[in-house]
């Protein structure tokens, strides 16, 4: 009986040990330059009556496209287990809706916002993993496309012809040297 309570303690402690995570890759870690991103199928953002899958066009926003970027980071939290914190800050041109006192539609402007999301990195597989998102919009998932570049799948709100669409979009993105 005594050595059936020794076996039960030690296969208690055994549950309450928490194995240290294997540490994630960190290949992605840095910044991204936006080459594009295009919707999965045309919109009219800019109300000019013609559609467009170019997102940047579509916003008006292809000029000041350098404000447009996606971040990978890692933190790493010492304590016992090791704590890996991997955060994606994917930032988009964020719809601003003008109407008057009685709700009649004027104007729309651009600005910037981030979508952000917790990721892992599978190197065998190029895959971006997404764990969690942390706001507004949806990171789905990305990829590895060259050493350099990647390609990302997002869900963002865009004030359109039609009024507010949850668009599917797909950036392409550059390491900045």
């Amino acid at each position: 009986m005594f050595l059936g309570i020794i076996a039960i303690c030690i296969a208690c402690q055994d549950k309450d040990v928490n194995p240290a995570e294997v540490p994630p890759s960190t290949k992605l870690d840095g910044t991204y330059d936006v080459v594009r991103i295009t919707s999965d199928y045309p919109v009219d953002l800019d109300r000019d009556g013609s559609l467009n899958v170019d997102l940047l066009t579509e916003t008006q926003e292809a000029g000041r496209a350098s404000r447009y970027y996606v971040e990978f980071k890692t933190e790493i939290h010492d304590r016992d287990p090791v704590f890996y914190d991997q955060e994606i800050d994917l930032w988009i041109p964020f719809t601003n809706v003008f109407k008057d006192e009685s709700g009649n539609f004027l104007d729309v402007k651009y600005g910037f916002t981030n979508l952000l999301a917790r990721y892992r990195y599978d190197e065998t597989t190029g895959q971006i993993s997404i764990q969690g998102n942390l706001g507004n919009g949806e990171i789905i998932g990305g990829r590895l496309i060259s050493e350099d570049t990647l390609s990302m799948q997002f869900k963002a709100d865009f004030y359109s012809t039609k009024g507010w669409e949850t668009l599917p979009l797909t950036g392409i993105y550059k390491r900045r040297p």
